[in-house]
């Protein structure tokens, strides 16, 4: 009885003592991260995380669950094996520091939840029933965010500003790039961090405002990792003094002199200039104001107008209807003159194209009394009567209005065939003469001819 006693009281204080050493052994873990995160869809994601282990404990093995009500998927382990299909090769801890937990994952698609631990009896869910920091929870919209821009809304003409573009984001080691649609102006980059796992990457310019860009757009562009692109732009508001001062008339087609016209006075400027008109007569100097005046036509008094605003002022040259007279007659005297050399450059070119018509023409007419008489040769018939040396079949005459030349074929054996015809023409030349009586058959022949008279002919043989 008192064996089983002091048994049983050995047991319950040695039971009592590991209970106490497992609760404070697990009630000094601590794992920390943010509730949620998002990410760009098909882009990487980081999700910050730092613990804290009992002081006496060794070499810690970090590994990362997605949640399951039953079971426990692993998401990263050391042990590839343990790992879910999905996820092998695709996530890994991110070393910040000695106490770091923080995980990446790679090329994101769904939502989901995950938590990290060292085991099934030591993790974050486990640790935190009660709470609601058991596991973030990955978010996948369905737009990235949007880039921001801040700077100066309003700039002045040659001062230097700073303008900024902002993008956040979860994934540091693959942050996405900046650029911008000037791609001459000195860029800075930086990053910060945020709250819940976001960082920002910045990209600064040094922008030195012209007139030139006064209502044009600045636009920063935005590429992720994942080939999404957004942009994000402006419109420049530069004020500046005015320019491009100048008087024009307004055209009136119909106007005479002594006439009333209109002047109208232009200028660039930001803000919109006002517009003072000098009329410079003979006696006195006066002063109107507007866009716009109306004068007599002709006046021999002189007009400048001067444009002011906030930035500054300027004049416009001096205008006078003498000097716009001249130059309408000098670019009336361009119109006429341009007018002359155009109808000359026309004639000149008929011409030479009539020229070289006639040319053509005359180059390739033959003379009529030429042509008949190279008939009368050609249309000759030539009867052979005295043979000089032997029988001479098949004798052609060659169509020369030259000398009567005569072709005769010959086979390779010299030698007539059978149909009285020759294997193969050889044409072999040798002179031959022989006496031939002209056919009076041909008219032009007896016009020519009065008697018949032997001629020659000259046979190649």
């Amino acid at each position: 009885m008192t064996r089983r006693f002091f048994f049983l009281r050995g047991s319950l204080l040695l039971l009592f003592t590991l209970g106490s050493f497992c609760n404070d052994h697990e009630g000094k873990w601590t794992f920390t991260f943010p509730q949620s995160i998002s990410a760009v869809r098909h882009s990487d994601v980081e999700i910050p995380c730092n613990f804290t282990a009992p002081a006496d404990y060794g070499e810690v093995r970090i590994v990362w669950y997605t949640y399951h009500i039953a079971q426990y998927p692993i998401v990263y382990s050391e042990d590839q094996s343990k790992i879910l299909p999905e996820y092998r090769g695709r996530t890994s801890l991110i070393p910040n520091g000695a106490n770091s937990c923080s995980l990446r994952i790679t090329g994101v698609t769904k939502r989901e939840w995950y938590y990290p631990g060292i085991s099934k009896e030591i993790n974050s869910y486990k640790l935190n029933r009660e709470e609601t920091e058991k596991a973030v929870q990955l978010k996948i919209p369905d737009t990235p965010p949007a880039p921001l821009m801040n700077g100066s809304e309003q700039m002045i003409e040659k001062e230097p500003v700073r303008i900024t573009c902002s993008v956040n984001h979860t994934c540091p080691s693959n942050p996405p790039s900046i650029t911008w649609n000037n791609p001459d102006l000195p860029v800075t980059m930086s990053r910060e961090d945020r709250d819940e796992g976001i960082q920002r990457v910045n990209s600064t310019i040094t922008y030195n405002p012209s007139y030139n860009d006064d209502k044009t757009q600045l636009k920063c562009t935005v590429t992720f990792p994942n080939k999404r692109v957004l942009s994000y732009y402006v419109t420049l508001n530069i004020k500046y003094k005015p320019r491009d001062v100048t008087i024009s008339v307004v055209e009136n087609i119909q106007r005479m002199e002594g006439d009333n016209v209109t002047l109208s006075c232009t200028s660039r400027a930001n803000p919109v200039a006002e517009h003072t008109w000098y009329e410079v007569g003979k006696t006195k100097t006066r002063t109107r104001t507007g866009n716009e005046i109306t004068v007599q036509n002709g006046t021999s008094e002189k007009f400048i107008c001067s444009a002011k605003n906030d930035m500054g002022s300027i004049n416009s040259s001096v205008f006078s209807f003498t000097s716009c007279e001249d130059e309408n007659v000098t670019h009336k005297n361009i119109v006429i003159i341009g007018g002359i050399a155009g109808i000359m450059a026309l004639a000149i070119i008929v011409l030479v194209v009539i020229s070289c018509f006639l040319k053509r023409r005359q180059g390739t007419t033959i003379p009529t009394e030429n042509k008949t008489q190279e008939n009368i040769k050609i249309t000759e018939k030539i009867t052979m009567e005295n043979m000089l040396y032997g029988n001479f079949k098949g004798a052609a005459e060659q169509n020369s209005p030259g000398a009567r030349n005569f072709y005769l074929p010959h086979n390779n054996d010299g030698e007539e065939t059978k149909s009285g015809q020759y294997k193969k023409e050889k044409m072999i030349k040798s002179i031959v003469y022989t006496s031939v009586a002209l056919s009076p058959a041909n008219p032009y022949l007896k016009a020519a001819r009065t008697t018949e008279e032997p001629e020659y002919a000259q046979l190649n043989i």
